[in-house]
């Protein structure tokens, strides 16, 4: 792509050059600013107007909040707007206006005469990581109004504006379909990672071997030469309280979902009572289940009391099998389905200690485990290549916006390809 014939200095903060045809033009005489407001509680019902708001996304999502209402106050934003998320961890996040009210974190911002909505909208995109930084003054992030008026766009002409964003809507369009498939790819891949886990775990890895009914409607049928046995004489479940001391902790956060993989291990800001967990240990998380994390331990720690610590009676039962079966779907979906508690469901205890777990030969428990880790490990290496590629393409994305709403490239000329 060629670029412009000449430049002149930028805004001296976020764009050093801009072609020397462009204009600045501080965003608040460009656009009238609506910032949302919060209804109160009451007003809340089924019959009103959805509020809108942007979701943790890449590039900003909107959708209707799940909540309705229809007193006052209420704040409207239109199709003709962009929106930008003002508070929390999703501020500075964009997308184009809906129709609808708009809640005290969005703010809609309404183009005037000399601004083409897709074009603000592209440049704020480009910005957001800055937009970010901006809101970080307080505890909760916000950006406020007059951050927002303090910006300065690039004004090329309205005609080059409308042709910057047709040319990036092209570009952007391509790009995200490329990471959809993707995105779906892994989905597939780890659907079909734990559909091998809970059929190695609960038949084995022979596929003629002749099963049995095992008595219990949610296990099914078990191969004949398996045992069935509540995981209470499987496990010593290990309570000891932990001083604080260990060089490493764990917590929820520190166990990544569904793959029992280390997200990050040492860490000291440990708050509430500690448990101390040794090497071979497997931690299972009782609060949220379904976020199924289970962590076989690589060496001794302190975990947060939230996560039970199970130790495997090792002339019974492998270490490593019970730690696949424990992060099975099929014990996920049924420890899940027994918590209690609406805001922060929990599972007992008794209930986890209770559950029926099928018993083969620990030879064969041995050779499950062992097939298991080299399958999850191809799994785990496809899907590591396929999240590096999405950055990859997430990265060309706002290169190509970047390069586009501050004239490093010149679009004049680009002519959208023909469809036929």
């Amino acid at each position: 792509m060629k670029t412009y014939e000449a430049y002149k200095d930028g805004d001296g903060f976020w764009i050093k050059k801009i072609p020397i045809q462009w204009s600045f033009g501080s965003l608040n005489l460009l656009v009238d600013f609506v910032m949302g407001q919060a209804p109160h509680s009451s007003s809340y019902n089924q019959d009103g107007i959805g509020e809108i708001f942007i979701k943790t996304g890449d590039f900003g999502k909107i959708r209707p909040t799940a909540k309705w209402f229809t007193t006052s106050p209420l704040v409207y934003g239109s199709k003709e707007d962009v929106f930008i998320c003002v508070v929390g961890a999703t501020a500075g996040k964009v997308n184009l206006g809906l129709n609808g009210t708009i809640s005290r974190s969005i703010a809609a911002l309404r183009p005037r005469d000399k601004v083409v909505q897709s074009y603000l909208f592209y440049f704020l995109s480009y910005n957001y990581i800055r937009l970010n930084d901006s809101s970080q003054g307080s505890a909760q992030g916000i950006i406020n109004k007059d951050i927002l008026s303090s910006i300065k766009l690039p004004l090329p002409s309205l005609k080059e504006q409308t042709q910057i964003a047709a040319y990036l809507d092209h570009k952007t369009h391509i790009i995200d379909a490329l990471i959809e498939k993707k995105e779906q790819l892994i989905k597939k891949l780890q659907a079909q990672r734990q559909a091998t886990i809970n059929e190695a775990v609960t038949k084995g890895l022979n596929p003629n071997v002749k099963m049995k009914d095992s008595g219990i409607e949610w296990l099914g049928e078990v191969p004949e030469h398996w045992e069935v046995v509540k995981l209470k004489y499987l496990v010593d479940h290990s309570t000891e309280k932990g001083d604080g001391d260990s060089e490493f902790n764990i917590a929820l956060e520190n166990i990544e979902s569904k793959t029992g993989k280390l997200i990050f291990s040492e860490s000291k800001n440990f708050s509430g009572e500690l448990k101390v967990f040794k090497k071979g240990n497997i931690l299972f998380n009782k609060l949220r289940p379904y976020l199924s994390k289970v962590l076989l331990a690589p060496k001794d720690g302190e975990c947060v009391s939230e996560l039970l610590v199970f130790e495997a009676i090792g002339d019974i039962i492998d270490s490593n099998y019970l730690f696949q079966k424990l992060s099975s779907e099929q014990i996920i979906s049924i420890v899940d389905s027994s918590t209690y508690g609406a805001k922060m469901p929990r599972a007992s205890i008794d209930f986890i200690l209770n559950l029926p777990i099928p018993l083969p030969s620990k030879e064969e428990q041995l050779q499950i485990a062992t097939k298991i880790e080299i399958y999850k490990s191809r799994i785990y290496d496809s899907t590591k290549g396929l999240q590096n590629s999405i950055k990859k393409l997430k990265s060309y994305r706002q290169s190509i916006i970047s390069e586009a709403v501050t004239g490093k490239i010149d679009v004049r000329d680009w002519q959208a390809p023909s469809k036929n």
